[in-house]
C-alpha cells in the first residue's frame, strides 16, 4: 500500500488505499472515511466464499480438499458466460456481474442443495438418494420455495445494508433479475449456471472424484434450457461425452488440458 502513490494518482484509488491500510493497523471504528469502510467490510465478508465448499459434491464422495469452492464456480460462470453469448444482444456487464453476485447470499445461508433434508451421511445411501431428483408434492416444494426465498432475500439484504445506496441498488437489482429471472439476462445466466454444475459434474466424475451417477444434472438441465445457443451447446456435450465417451479413459487427459 505504501507504493500505491507511484502506481496512480487516482484520488479514489489513493483514499480506498489508505482505508485499508487504517482498517487492518487502527480497526474498522477508526477508518475515517466510513463509505470505504464499509466497502472493505462488505469485501472480506464476500471473500469467504473462497473457503466455502460446494457440498453437493461431498454428499457424493468428494473429498473436501478436491471439491469446489463457492467463489471457484462464480468465477468459471462468469468466464463461460461471456464465452456463450455468441451474437446475442444482451448486456454483457450485467451478464458478467449478475454471474458473479448470484451466489453472494451463500455467505450467510451457506451452500443449500435439494438433497440437504435427506443426505444420510452414509455414502452408500447417500448414492442411491443422489442419482434421482428429489421430488415431492406441489405444497411441499411450494413451502420450500418460499422458506428458501425469505432466507436468501433476508441474505443478501444483510450483506449490502451498510453499502452505499448506489451500490446496494444495482447489487439488489441484478441478484432479484437472476433469481426470478425477470430479465433476457437473467434467463441466460440461470442457464449458463445449470450447465457449469454438468461440466464440474462430469469432471468429477470422470477422475472418480463424484461417486454417484450424473444423471440428475442432465435432467434439471435439460428441462430448463430453452436458448437456441445453450441447447446446442449442451447437445455437443452430450454427444462427447454422454453418448460417445462415456467410458473412454482418455476423458480425463482432455479434461485436464481444456483447464
Amino acid at each position: 500500500l505504501s507504493q500505491m502513490g507511484k502506481i496512480t494518482d487516482d484520488k479514489q484509488i489513493l483514499s480506498f488505499a489508505n482505508s485499508i491500510k487504517e482498517y487492518f493497523i487502527k480497526g474498522d471504528k477508526r477508518v475515517r472515511n466510513r463509505k470505504n469502510a464499509h466497502i472493505i467490510k462488505f469485501i472480506l465478508e464476500i471473500g469467504k466464499l473462497k473457503k466455502v465448499k460446494r457440498v453437493g459434491w461431498i454428499y457424493g464422495g468428494a473429498k473436501e480438499k478436491d471439491t469446489e469452492s463457492v467463489a471457484g464456480h462464480s468465477f468459471r460462470l462468469a468466464i463461460m458466460t461471456g464465452c456463450l453469448i455468441g451474437r446475442k444482444r444482451f448486456d454483457l456487464e450485467k451478464l458478467l456481474k449478475m454471474a458473479i453476485i448470484h451466489d453472494l447470499v451463500i455467505v450467510y445461508t451457506g451452500d443449500v442443495t435439494p438433497f440437504d433434508d435427506l443426505i444420510a451421511h452414509d455414502l452408500k445411501k447417500d448414492k442411491q438418494i443422489l442419482e434421482t431428483w428429489p421430488t415431492g408434492s406441489k405444497k411441499d416444494k411450494e413451502k420450500h420455495t418460499i422458506e428458501r426465498r425469505f432466507k436468501d432475500r433476508k441474505a443478501v439484504a444483510k450483506l449490502v445494508e451498510n453499502l452505499p445506496i448506489k451500490m446496494q441498488d444495482e447489487i439488489l437489482s441484478l441478484w432479484f433479475e437472476y433469481e426470478e429471472g425477470f430479465s433476457k439476462e437473467g434467463r441466460f445466466v440461470r442457464q449458463v449456471d445449470r450447465i457449469e454444475k454438468l461440466l464440474q459434474a462430469i469432471e468429477y466424475k470422470v477422475k472418480g472424484i463424484y461417486k454417484p451417477n450424473i444423471d440428475p444434472y442432465w435432467v434439471q438441465l435439460k428441462i430448463l434450457l430453452d436458448e437456441p445457443v445453450l441447447v446446442e451447446f449442451v447437445e455437443e456435450i452430450d454427444k462427447w461425452f454422454y453418448k460417445k465417451n462415456k467410458s473412454d479413459p482418455k476423458l480425463v487427459d482432455k479434461l485436464d488440458s481444456a483447464k
